[in-house]
């Protein structure tokens, strides 16, 4: 005899339910049109049936916008709302809040890169951060993550499984040609990211330009 319990159907309301949630993600998804729509998907999802954090909703939808400056900084005045309601500066955002938009971002890096960024924001960083340097600082955190992925995007093409392989600059930038290398015959995907990193230059002056992705790939690495 068999003991499982009888498996029921699902109802209408149950049914309705999982169509609000399908209308929610894709309606999002359209909104935001993420390159890895995918794992955009999925974070949404976790957010949706989870209990998240303000905060790390509004960073997901940041790094979806970073291609779209005026979507980017309405974004960004939205993950600066949701860090100034916790921080130590309240009102305002702080050097600690940036340098953990900095960590956040800097996820996919190794270690001791990731620390390079973190200690590189903090140093540019007053003890209180307004709006206007939040935001070039939000730029350059995001650009620097959209480079690392681009580039272990590179590394998985050119050498599947090993991210600890030495490429060649052709090969390298038939993959990324967006990348601005120095004038070496090859590289370690350390070597780029510690080159991102080095040689970017945060401008928090307030009312400045932040610049665009595209520009950052072109003069981060030189």
């Amino acid at each position: 005899m068999d003991d499982e319990p009888p498996r029921h159907s699902p109802s209408r309301d149950d049914e309705a339910a999982v169509q609000r949630l399908l209308e929610k993600v894709l309606t999002e998804t359209l909104l935001y049109r993420p390159e890895r729509p995918l794992e955009f998907v999925v974070q949404y999802l976790d957010e949706l049936c989870g209990s998240t954090t303000e905060t790390t909703k509004a960073f997901r939808r940041l790094v979806a916008a970073q291609r779209s400056p005026d979507q980017f900084l309405d974004e960004c005045a939205s993950v600066y709302a949701a860090m100034a309601a916790t921080s130590l500066q309240s009102p305002y955002c702080g050097r600690d809040d940036c340098a953990r938009l900095a960590k956040a971002c800097a996820v996919d890096m190794p270690e001791h890169i990731s620390d390079m960024l973190v200690e590189r924001i903090s140093e540019s960083c007053g003890v209180i951060v307004d709006f206007e340097q939040f935001s070039a600082i939000a730029r350059v955190c995001v650009d620097c993550r959209g480079v690392t992925r681009d580039c272990r995007d590179a590394w998985h093409l050119l050498e599947p499984g090993r991210p600890d392989a030495v490429v060649e600059r052709e090969d390298l930038l038939r993959i990324a040609p967006q990348l601005a290398l120095p004038n070496r015959s090859s590289f370690s995907l350390e070597d780029v990211l510690e080159a991102v990193v080095e040689t970017v230059e945060i401008d928090t002056t307030p009312g400045e330009d932040v610049g665009t992705y595209d520009s950052f790939l072109r003069k981060s690495v030189t």
